[in-house]
């Protein structure tokens, strides 16, 4: 169960999510934060870090998330990656 976000506890299960994640063997995986997800129109881009320290980056409309994903499936060079920041690009 996840708990309410801005809390201790709401980090240490997303972290114990990720971890169990990263342990599974079967399946290819990411991890992605999402920056700001806003609801405006997409732009169709994004801006990926793969970093283990959040940075500050453009909001992103959840339009441009879910494009991301579906490009994943097409090009796989962001599977098993842990830590994909995820924020708008102009």
């Amino acid at each position: 169960m996840i708990t309410v976000l801005g809390r201790k506890k709401g980090f240490e299960d997303y972290e114990k999510a990720d971890k169990r994640v990263r342990e599974e063997q079967r399946v290819p995986y990411m991890l992605v934060c999402p920056y700001a997800l806003t609801n405006n129109e997409g732009l169709e881009k994004y801006k990926v870090i793969q970093a283990k320290k959040q940075h500050f980056m453009k909001s992103i409309a959840r339009a441009d998330v879910a494009k991301f994903l579906v490009d994943c499936v097409k090009d796989t060079q962001w599977d098993n990656k842990d830590t994909i920041l995820l924020g708008g690009a102009k």
